[in-house]
């Protein structure tokens, strides 16, 4: 992923041989991100809450609170590090880092805050239908 020219990360879905990617969110999952720079937890929790409001709008209650959880799971992260998030349908996500090791930073059993923030990278609204496809196999065009 680039933005303004920029590499930020590089992601890396991991699924199962049934996995079909029009329904994502009925299959376990799990995607990793390998940072090309240093970011911010907060920014990246902030960012993650605008791409999951593409989905659909939230409630502004539900908005904090979700930024809150996000916030709460993602850790500042410097260039080489790998962030790992897990998903299984029914129990939420899982968030992992890895430096010599993998570490478990938290979870989140809300489905729909794991639906959707998968969602960022894998629904029909994300902002990057190009890295979409990449990561589904699906062809362009």
């Amino acid at each position: 992923f680039r933005f303004w020219g920029f590499e930020v990360y590089e992601a890396v879905l991991r699924v199962g041989p049934t996995f079909q990617p029009m329904a994502f969110d009925r299959h376990p999952l799990a995607l990793s991100l390998t940072y090309a720079r240093s970011l911010s937890g907060v920014d990246m929790a902030r960012r993650s809450m605008v791409e999951i409001e593409r989905q659909s709008p939230l409630e502004p209650d539900l908005r904090q609170r979700w930024l809150d959880q996000l916030i709460a799971l993602f850790p500042d992260v410097s260039a080489g590090d790998t962030l790992l998030g897990a998903y299984q349908p029914g129990q939420g996500l899982q968030m992992w880092r890895f430096d010599d090791r993998w570490q478990r930073l938290g979870e989140s059993q809300d489905m729909e805050l794991a639906r959707r923030f998968f969602g960022i990278w894998l629904s029909s609204q994300t902002s990057q239908p190009a890295m979409r496809n990449a990561l589904l196999g699906l062809k362009t065009g």
